[in-house]
């Protein structure tokens, strides 16, 4: 016992190529796993995007879509004009589609606007009217909002 033939050792060599066999794959089997795993993340993403569950720096990818799409806004973004940049976002309604993005999670009004308006901030630059940059480069009120 203990010994191996030369037949019991080609037996053991043999059967540890038989396809199926043991955890060895053959390389369409590993291609078929590689392949699903590719198609089963984008097929994730797809309907992480779709579902408006990601977003790109607080931007909601739908609103990046748009933007990218508006020849006006993608040029002015690139040419750091953040002021046209804001008059664009501003036509297209892009604020309000992000209010309505985030409204579920900040119910309050006031943050709500003043998350939205840091979100555009960070991203293009422009400093609205009703809010100032403080030291730490986060939008404040001008004025707070007194609360009845």
């Amino acid at each position: 016992m203990g010994a191996f033939t030369p037949q019991s050792k080609q037996a053991l060599h043999k059967q540890a190529k038989t396809p199926g066999s043991g955890s060895l794959r053959s390389p369409q089997q590993i291609a078929v796993l590689v392949g699903s795993g590719i198609l089963l993340s984008l097929g994730l993403w797809v309907v992480l995007v779709v579902g408006e569950y990601v977003t790109v720096g607080g931007v909601p990818f739908s609103v990046i879509v748009s933007f990218l799409q508006d020849n006006t806004a993608r040029t002015a973004y690139f040419e750091g004009n953040s002021t046209q940049v804001h008059d664009r976002l501003s036509e297209m309604g892009v604020e309000e589609q992000m209010k309505g993005y985030y409204r579920e999670r900040i119910a309050d009004e006031v943050k709500l606007d003043q998350h939205i308006h840091q979100v555009l901030y960070d991203r293009t630059g422009y400093v609205g009217q009703a809010y100032r940059v403080n030291a730490q480069g986060i939008l404040v009120l001008r004025q707070p909002v007194i609360r009845p």
